[in-house]
């Protein structure tokens, strides 16, 4: 049984979009304005149900320091780090014993709070089914600790 880790801070930043909308005499206007806003995924642990040929789930926190909910559209595998967007601590425990089907809750995605009070907004997350091990995967993986480097995408 292998241990999940998910980690990374995302690679690029996050577009907030706010629009507002004005009247002025009697005609109508709408203006949209976006700015970058990092996102940081943080380390979680997990992935018990993780097992040759089988599925397992990513549990992760996003942290947000922008002073707005920040949408998070959709979670996906930045295959650019790691080994194919995997790591693990075993050798011989390639990235290629593992898959990941990038998430966006139907849609959905998901909203990170804004920060308050001083302290940065965060959003518990957890990914059923996300990430896989091959019915393949060597010897080497059983009980390794896997790291899923992912970002938020479109």
């Amino acid at each position: 049984m292998a241990s999940l880790v998910v980690a990374g801070v995302v690679t690029g930043v996050v577009a907030v979009a706010v629009e507002a909308v004005m009247t002025l005499g009697t005609g109508t206007g709408t203006a949209a304005a976006s700015s970058a806003v990092p996102v940081t995924l943080g380390r979680a642990t997990g992935g018990a149900d993780l097992r040759p040929g089988g599925r397992g789930t990513v549990r992760l926190v996003a942290t947000s320091s922008a002073d707005a909910v920040v949408r998070l559209a959709r979670l996906e595998l930045d295959a650019a780090r790691g080994d194919g967007g995997f790591s693990t601590d075993r050798p011989g425990c390639p990235g290629s014993a593992f898959g990941f089907s990038a998430q966006d809750r139907g849609g959905e995605g998901w909203r990170v709070p804004a920060r308050s009070g001083g302290t940065d907004g965060s959003l518990a997350i957890a990914l059923p089914g996300a990430v896989s091990m091959t019915s393949t995967a060597p010897d080497a993986c059983q009980g390794a600790t896997v790291t899923v480097h992912l970002r938020a995408g479109r």
